[in-house]
């Protein structure tokens, strides 16, 4: 997946986030092994994800993984 940010600088913090998954105590193991498996790489204001497609049909997954993006992007507002 391929993410496009306002700025090199908003990438690279969303990067940072990502990686941050594999260590967030907080989130189930399925979760952090997503984080682990993204590697995710920064070209401009693009990131770029690996993503399992079947976290996508995983409502439950995918529920936590939208509730910890929201609360990230909340913290991550100037």
């Amino acid at each position: 997946m391929t993410f496009e940010f306002a700025s090199a600088h908003d990438a690279k913090r969303a990067a940072r986030a990502v990686s941050e998954v594999a260590s967030d105590a907080a989130l189930p193991e399925e979760i952090r092994a997503l984080g682990r498996d993204a590697r995710p790489t920064i070209k401009g204001r693009f990131v770029n994800l690996y993503v399992d497609r079947k976290f996508m049909d995983d409502v439950r997954t995918l529920n936590i993984m939208t509730a910890w993006m929201k609360k990230k992007s909340e913290r991550m507002q100037p």
